[in-house]
């Protein structure tokens, strides 16, 4: 199902044996355009402190009472290696991430982390100097507000992302037009970005503002179906992912 980052931000984070807090961010990778990490604010169980939980440790969420449950338990959370939520996360901790939920290393796998065995203790971060942040992990929250750029002149911002959680891949930017298109709300896939400029939050697109103009609207932003994603791909002569 594809869900707005929107919607979910604040959803609860369920353990085996209690609430761990909620969803405040989510890291993704701007290679794949995939959630790598959930933010995770913990509250009032351990104030001042947010982790990172991989995507693939959540179960389906309960869309009735927005909680997303986790195959972990409070322990194996309060546990997991600390990370600095307010600076850019390095390669380091993402190891040390992976070792201790028992996955394979997104970056050499190719594929979203999944988790193998849970650990019942904390594994031993890597003995390595520190390395830089990873210049590819982007903020989702960070990324709403982007301006976007036709070929001919400005869209508008995006104002959410809209994730499909069966691979936690990000299908489409979901892109306020302002003042250009009052009221408006259009919709890119990423594969459709040309460039993007993550200094000054610049992203440009290879349509034209009149292919844009003509694009079809879903019948309920920022949900999309599938009948419309196939008019969608169809109007920008795009294949679908799907295929």
């Amino acid at each position: 199902m594809i869900r707005s980052l929107n919607d979910l931000l604040d959803y609860a984070i369920n353990a085996s044996d209690g609430v761990i807090g909620s969803v405040s961010d989510v890291y993704l990778d701007d290679a794949g355009w995939t959630v790598r990490y959930l933010v995770v604010d913990t509250g009032t169980w351990l104030p001042g402190r947010k982790v990172l939980l991989p995507a693939s440790a959540l179960d389906a969420p309960d869309t009735d009472s927005r909680q997303f449950p986790v195959r972990l338990t409070r322990k194996q959370v309060e546990d997991s290696p600390g990370t600095d939520t307010a600076r850019p996360v390095n390669r380091q901790e993402e190891e040390a991430l992976a070792g201790y939920f028992g996955v394979e290393p997104y970056w050499l796998s190719g594929s979203l982390i999944g988790p193998a065995e849970l650990p019942t203790v904390p594994a031993e971060p890597p003995a390595d100097a520190a390395r830089r942040g990873d210049p590819h992990l982007r903020s989702g929250r960070e990324i709403t507000g982007y301006a976007i750029a036709a070929t001919d002149g400005d869209i508008g911002t995006v104002s959410d992302l809209l994730i499909d959680d069966t691979d936690w891949r990000v299908r489409y930017l979901l892109v306020d037009t302002g003042t250009w298109l009052p009221g408006r709300k259009v919709v890119f896939a990423p594969g459709w970005v040309e460039s993007i400029d993550w200094a000054t939050g610049a992203v440009r697109v290879g349509l034209t503002r009149d292919r844009v103009r003509n694009s079809p609207v879903p019948e309920s932003v920022p949900e999309v179906n599938r009948a419309y994603e196939e008019q969608l791909h169809s109007h920008y002569l795009r294949d679908p992912y799907w295929m």
